[in-house]
């Protein structure tokens, strides 16, 4: 079973950042981790690489990647370690462009029953919000099947 508030300890405290046992994705897709965390919120805050930056500013792509991530976390946070999550949904809107790199993301997590809502904003560098992004979870216990797979009714 996975221990997810010892998890997003060790994010937060930047051990699994840098060492060998960081995972292959948040290394290829430079995802941040998270400077801190209580039940249902996250924060962090990071430069993007500049090759995300185009013309116009950070590539709204890498937004959504990252609000999953942030999501997350926010769901870890709040699920007991007998449980899985799914996300069912992604939304993101556009408010202003980032375009030096420097992002500042907040998010805020609500549990009702398995269905958790979470809420992530992203502030450039003068404080202006840029991306609000929902992004819902469907969390399950982890009883398995017999065959080793998690039932997941993924419309519910």
């Amino acid at each position: 079973m996975p221990d997810y508030k010892k998890l997003l300890d060790s994010i937060a405290k930047k051990d699994s950042v840098k060492d060998k046992e960081t995972p292959q994705i948040v290394q290829r897709f430079f995802l941040p981790g998270i400077d801190s965390w209580c039940p249902g919120e996250v924060t962090t805050e990071w430069i993007v690489d500049e090759m995300l930056l185009g013309p116009t500013g950070l590539f709204g792509g890498y937004i959504a990647m990252v609000s999953d991530t942030m999501a997350a976390h926010a769901t870890y946070s709040m699920m007991n370690d007998n449980e899985w999550m799914a996300t069912k949904s992604i939304k993101v809107d556009f408010k202003r462009p980032i375009r030096d790199g420097k992002i500042i993301a907040y998010a805020k997590a609500t549990r009702v029953g398995d269905s958790i809502s979470i809420e992530v904003q992203y502030s450039r560098s003068d404080g202006e919000i840029a991306y609000i992004a929902i992004v819902e979870q469907l969390v399950r216990s982890t009883k398995n099947s017999g065959v080793d797979r998690h039932q997941w009714n993924l419309s519910g």
